[in-house]
């Protein structure tokens, strides 16, 4: 059963076998997760986003043609507004 764990949360091929070692990569594994949670249940609520997983934002979301424009203080992420995935991305309140 432990073998099936390690192979559903991708730490069969650790390069480490220290506790700590592992236990640093459960933890930013989990922080990671529990973010990408809840920028799902406060973004993307309500959007055609919604029901993306978490394979399905890094692919469809973080592959998504833009621009970004930093000036000093002001950072500006542009999205083409004829994108399916940027009209939402925007309309979400995120872009």
């Amino acid at each position: 059963m432990f073998k099936a764990d390690k192979g559903g949360i991708f730490i069969n091929h650790l390069r480490t076998r220290s506790f700590h070692g592992i236990w640093s990569f459960l933890i930013t594994a989990f922080l990671t997760a529990n973010l990408l949670s809840l920028f799902r249940a406060e973004h993307l609520a309500g959007t055609p986003l919604e029901s993306l997983g978490t394979a399905g934002m890094i692919h469809k979301l973080l592959r998504m043609p833009g621009r970004i424009n930093t000036q000093e203080q002001m950072t500006d992420i542009m999205v083409p507004s004829g994108h399916p995935l940027g009209d939402a991305l925007v309309r979400s309140g995120c872009g």
